[in-house]
Formats: C-alpha cells, sequence, structure tokens
C-alpha cells in the first residue's frame, strides 16, 4: 500500500469521526438517553467500546506492530471479550424481551402518530380477561370496608342463590303397612277365590308373579323389536318353581324340608338367634307369623334383583 493511499484512508477516518463526534453531541442533547431501556444502552456502549478497539487494532497494524505477542495482546483480547458479551449475554436477553422492547416502541411511535393522524393500533392483550369487571362497585366498597375492620370474608366471583332448608321427609314403609293392614285390622278383606286367577292351565298363578310377568313383557318386546330369541329360562330353576303350584294353588306346605330342615350343627350365634326368636313368638303369638313371611319374602326378591344385576 502506497504512503498517499494511507493518508487518504487516514484523513477519511477523521474526517468520519469528527462527523460522528458532531452527530453524537446533537443526540445527546435531543434523546433522554437516562429514561431509557438499559439494556439498549449497554449495547450501544459495547458496540462503540467494540469500534474504539478495532479502529486501535487497525491502527496496530498500519504501523506494522506485532498483535500476538507485546502489549497489544490486550486489544484483541478486550475484542474477544465484547464479542462474547454481544453475542452470548446480550443477544439471548434481547430475544426474551422482544415483545416488551416492541411494546414499548409500538407506544412511542403511537403517540408520536396520535398528534397527526389519531390513529390507534389493537393491541391483542387488550383483550384478555378483567377479573374486577365481574365485580360491583358496591362489593369493592363493601371489601375496602371489611379490610378496615380486618375480617377476612372469602372473594364471590358469581352470583349464587341463597340455600334453602328443605324439609325432609321419611318414605313409607309398606312392609309395616301390609302387616298393620292384614294383622292388626279387623276389618274383612276381599280375597279372590280358588281358580280364578290362574293363567297357563293351573301351571301359573297371576298373584304371585305381576314383576314376572312385567319381565316377560318387556322380554317379549324386545324379541319383537330386535328380531332375536333370548335365552330361556333354567330348566332345573323353571321345574322348581313349578313343582309346587298346580291348580292356582301353593302345595309347598307338604315339603317335609319347611319343617324338618336337615341336621345340621348349629353355632352359637344361630342358637342365640334361635333363641330369641322363639322368645319373641311366645310375646307376640301367632300374629306376626304373616308378617316375618313376607319379610322373608321381600329379602329373597331383593336378592334375586341383585343377581340379576
Amino acid at each position: 500500500m502506497a504512503c498517499s493511499d494511507v493518508s487518504l484512508l487516514l484523513s477519511t477516518i477523521h474526517i468520519a469521526l469528527q462527523q460522528s463526534k458532531k452527530s453524537l453531541k446533537d443526540l445527546t442533547s435531543l434523546l433522554p438517553v437516562d429514561k431509557g431501556i438499559s439494556l439498549l444502552s449497554l449495547k450501544s456502549h459495547l458496540f462503540l467500546s467494540y469500534l474504539h478497539n478495532l479502529v486501535l487494532l487497525i491502527l496496530v497494524k498500519i504501523r506494522g506492530e506485532s498483535i500476538s505477542e507485546g502489549k497489544y495482546v490486550s486489544i484483541v483480547e478486550r475484542l474477544i471479550e465484547l464479542r462474547i458479551i454481544l453475542e452470548k449475554g446480550v443477544h439471548p436477553i434481547e430475544t426474551k424481551l422482544r415483545y416488551q422492547i416492541d411494546k414499548i416502541l409500538t407506544i412511542v411511535e403511537k403517540h408520536a402518530a396520535s398528534e397527526e393522524t389519531h390513529s390507534e393500533k389493537i393491541d391483542a392483550l387488550s383483550y384478555k380477561p378483567n377479573p374486577t369487571s365481574l365485580v360491583s362497585e358496591d362489593t369493592l366498597n363493601f371489601k375496602d370496608e371489611l379490610h378496615k375492620r380486618d375480617i377476612y370474608r372469602p372473594p364471590k366471583i358469581s352470583s349464587t342463590l341463597p340455600s334453602e332448608f328443605v324439609e325432609h321427609r321419611s318414605r313409607p314403609n309398606h312392609t309395616l303397612r301390609d302387616f298393620i293392614a292384614s294383622e292388626m285390622s279387623l276389618a274383612p278383606i276381599s280375597e279372590p277365590s280358588i281358580g280364578s286367577n290362574i293363567l297357563s292351565y293351573g301351571k301359573r298363578l297371576h298373584s304371585a308373579s305381576t314383576e314376572e310377568q312385567r319381565n316377560l313383557e318387556r322380554k317379549r318386546q324386545y324379541e319383537e323389536e330386535n328380531f332375536i330369541r333370548l335365552p330361556k329360562e333354567n330348566k332345573r330353576n323353571k321345574r322348581k318353581h313349578q313343582d309346587f303350584v298346580f291348580g292356582g294353588e301353593d302345595w309347598r306346605i307338604l315339603d317335609n324340608e319347611i319343617y324338618y330342615p336337615p341336621l345340621i350343627k348349629e353355632g352359637l350365634v344361630s342358637k342365640s338367634l334361635k333363641r330369641t326368636e322363639d322368645q319373641d313368638d311366645n310375646v307376640v303369638g301367632s300374629f306376626g307369623v304373616d308378617f316375618r313371611k313376607k319379610k322373608k319374602a321381600l329379602a329373597k326378591k331383593l336378592k334375586s334383583k341383585t343377581k340379576k344385576k
């Protein structure tokens, strides 16, 4: 490189530095940097320091001095340090704060543009929910009073209906009502005559299976609607049910197992229960026998329902 070219380059750098110095003085007088974003100020200072060290490195190279050893090694180390701070420190923080910085800049631009055009941009975050709008002013005033009294009250966001007192009614006991009507009442009871409630040639009682008839009707309707045949009742259960029902009468009274059960060794609990039943029979007499039979039949029905489910 000729001496004339070096002198021309140095004169150009000198003129550029004078102009930049003048422009920087004008900027400091125009812009209040102390109230700006500190990250951007730090970034500007780092860039300025990097440029200073870079110009110094160029001057050292123009003089022909060595930068790998001697007193000018610190210039290269300083440039590396500034480059690492800019790339690994400032840039990631600036990326994370990009939205806040852009928002502040748009606010400044809006404020400057509103003086001329009075136009505003819609911010997407302006549509975020505002929980205070759900609470009336009276509630807020009441909360302020409670805070003054140092009394804690849980917040009420949505209105709720006051709790009403509902009177609890106990369900009627049909078993007890049937027992009173059949055993303790002296009024005559109308009952169907023998053979008037026979169906299927005396093989089934009409009064004994109202629920069974409902199940059969439901089964028939399901078969007709879906065009399928459901599995029939087990032959053993059907035979057991029909053994003692004939001619409209229940002949299970002739079954000896009811009166002479098989000899099984009873435990202490069953003996004590049997003893209490015998004592109750002696006290009450015979007018609780039907009630116990009905109670036993209802227990069997409930047991069969649970098995079906």
